[in-house]
């Protein structure tokens, strides 16, 4: 991949806080003087708010707010008594009364399957019933009515749709929906369902962060670069953590004050679930404030019978009870730099998107992560609307505001999550599109077999970024049969060339050919197909994890042996030079362990242990061969 360090952009959101490393290259707006181009629209999906733009005929872009004037809206749906039913904050604002039918977070429930461990961890902390129909969640809204959580965000997405009739004088289906960056096929798929029952027909389907720095390159001719990629927005890199985002820091707040009230009047506010909730709106209030204010005072009358909150939040108590969480946010970050393989010296602008990138200590952290250089703000678009916006911006084009010419050379490059490979003969995992490649995609390699008889070739795809495939997942078989026999003349070599193509839509298209006979065999496997279930993907994490802590514990002790072998030398002669090279390696490392515990992964740490090992074994060696030529020595002067 050719570094291209002046033309790199660092999209970060602190929203669910995906990060990317992308070049910041969109085209000019291409529409024609006079044309116009159909109207459609951008929806960002988010974990607890979602925003909507619009594209109107004539191509501008403008945000659309709700009923109540808001820009973004709460993905709340509410059921009543009466059988109404209320998105949003019309939703929100009646939950006091009506907690066991209001319904939040459901985008949670996206994909997933009712066993999964983490749904457990989310449906205990809800007030409202999510019931198991045959290995799904439902969501239960009353004593014989229970709805899917696509059904829930199907709701989200018709009100948005809604607002937009209202806002542009007539109903608009076309749109291109953006999700959490974290989510998986089978989460993406579910959000793709929603939006079908909503009626909506999607452009496209993709991440938040490939559209948050997007913008009509007429807005940015002082930024633009002559580039042959000139008009590709290229996700280079994509991190995020799923259960880190703004409402990570409200509950942080609640806790304290739960706490506070528990000590003062020995009251537990979680036993009332409409204390709690008024509590957690209230904490969202104060976490605002606090972003441009250093004190703010929580208040809440009536709390509880007979008990008033009020009291004042300062910043720095902000900051202090969130420590953990903002040093948490800064991994993501790390790990998408070392995955694009750039520098921070590579990284021209750096723009923050999500609303909880307003934080003062989140901008500072990057900031200073960044040595000094401020994020910038592109258009003045607000953080929260920023991926909406963006997603507005490619379905203009995609809707026709654009010259045919220019169509070509635009586009937003997607993110794969894994690496696709095919197995070798020893089980190893030979990778042909690497981790976060960008859709579309390709790999080639030519394999070799040794079995003169054989005329059929099976060869596995497999997805996932281990060392051996048994530690990946199976995708699908490519059989190439038919094949004459190998010469046995020529040990019975068979020369295979194998191609992998992943597509815009994401479907792999894997092909092989006999070089010696021409013979070829392909096969394609779809979108539908790839649906990885949580259970599969959390699984997959967690044993990257634990391969990634047993590697660091085996660089740790080796560290530990080299530092007491060195110890245990003493004055042992030892050529100075040598033993230094020993001594400044053990110190990198040893620094380097400091400085990557939540970053480093699976092969970081192998790599490493090799790297010290080459160093220090071949001197390591020598001092252990002269002292047992010493004890030699010693034994024949006895």
């Amino acid at each position: 991949m050719a570094r291209r360090a002046a033309e790199a952009l660092l999209v970060l959101g602190f929203l669910f806080l995906p990060l990317t490393a992308s070049s910041f290259l969109v085209p000019e707006s291409p529409r024609r003087s006079g044309e116009t181009g159909d109207e459609v629209l951008g929806i960002a999906l988010g974990a607890t708010h979602s925003c909507i733009a619009a594209v109107h005929r004539d191509g501008s872009i403008k945000i659309v707010p709700d009923d109540q004037g808001n820009r973004v809206t709460p993905g709340w749906v509410a059921f009543t008594d009466d059988g109404e039913r209320l998105v949003g904050e019309a939703a929100r604002n009646q939950y006091a009364a009506n907690p066991n039918r209001t319904i939040y977070g459901a985008k949670r429930l996206l994909g997933r399957r009712f066993s999964d461990a983490d749904l457990q961890r989310d449906v205990e902390t809800l007030p409202y019933a999510v019931v198991d129909r045959e290995g799904m969640p439902y969501v239960r809204v009353d004593d014989v009515r229970t709805l899917r959580p696509e059904e829930i965000t199907a709701a989200v997405f018709a009100d948005m749709m809604d607002r937009a009739a209202a806002h542009l004088g007539r109903k608009v289906t076309r749109a291109v929906l953006t999700v959490p960056a974290h989510y998986t096929d089978a989460q993406l798929y579910a959000t793709k369902e929603a939006g079908i029952l909503a009626g909506l027909d999607a452009l496209r389907l993709g991440r938040r962060e490939e559209h948050a720095g997007v913008r009509p390159r007429r807005q940015h001719a002082r930024r633009r670069r002559a580039h042959l990629d000139e008009g590709v927005f290229e996700t280079m890199a994509s991190r995020s953590d799923a259960h880190l985002g703004g409402d990570d820091f409200d509950r942080r707040l609640a806790d304290y004050f739960v706490e506070l009230v528990q000590r003062k009047h020995g009251w537990d506010v979680t036993g009332d679930g409409s204390a709690m909730q008024r509590l957690l709106r209230e904490c969202e209030r104060a976490k605002r404030a606090l972003s441009d204010q250093h004190h703010v005072l929580v208040e809440l009358k009536a709390l509880l019978d007979g008990v008033d909150l009020s009291e004042t939040l300062t910043r720095e108590l902000f900051e202090e009870l969130n420590q953990d969480l903002f040093l948490k946010t800064m991994a993501p970050l790390k790990k998408a730099l070392a995955d694009a393989e750039l520098e921070k010296r590579d990284i021209h602008d750096v723009v923050l998107v999500g609303g909880s990138s307003r934080i003062p200590m989140v901008q500072q952290l990057v900031k200073d992560y960044f040595d000094g250089k401020e994020p910038v703000n592109v258009d003045g678009i607000n953080p929260d609307e920023a991926v909406a916006y963006g997603a507005a911006v490619q379905g203009s084009y995609l809707a026709g505001h654009h010259d045919d010419d220019d169509k070509v050379f635009w586009g937003i490059v997607d993110v794969p999550q894994p690496a696709i490979g095919i197995e070798a003969a020893d089980g190893a995992m030979v990778k042909l599109i690497r981790r976060d490649a960008g859709y579309p995609a390709k790999g080639m390699d030519v394999i070799t077999t040794y079995w003169n008889k054989r005329t059929t070739v099976a060869i596995k795809v497999y997805e996932g970024d281990r060392s051996e495939v048994k530690d990946n997942r199976l995708l699908c078989q490519l059989d190439l049969s038919e094949i004459p026999p190998a010469s046995i003349w020529n040990w019975g070599r068979r020369d295979i060339e194998v191609t992998i193509q992943v597509d815009e839509a994401g479907t792999i298209h894997a092909g092989a050919t006999d070089k010696a006979s021409g013979k070829t065999a392909k096969t394609s496997y779809g979108y539908h197909h790839r649906r990885m279930s949580q259970e599969e993907f959390d699984a997959m994490m967690r044993e990257m994890d634990e391969f990634a802590r047993d590697g660091k514990a085996r660089l740790e002790a080796y560290v530990h042996s080299i530092k007491e072998t060195l110890v245990a030398a003493g004055g042992m002669e030892l050529e100075e030079k040598k033993r230094g090279e020993v001594e400044g390696e053990v110190m990198a490392v040893s620094k380097w362990l400091d400085g990557n515990t939540y970053t480093a992964e699976e092969g970081d740490y192998e790599k490493k242990l090799s790297e010290l090992q080459g160093v220090c074994d071949p001197v390591i060696s020598a001092m252990q061969t002269r002292l047992g030529d010493d004890l030699d020595d010693y034994e024949d002067e006895l």
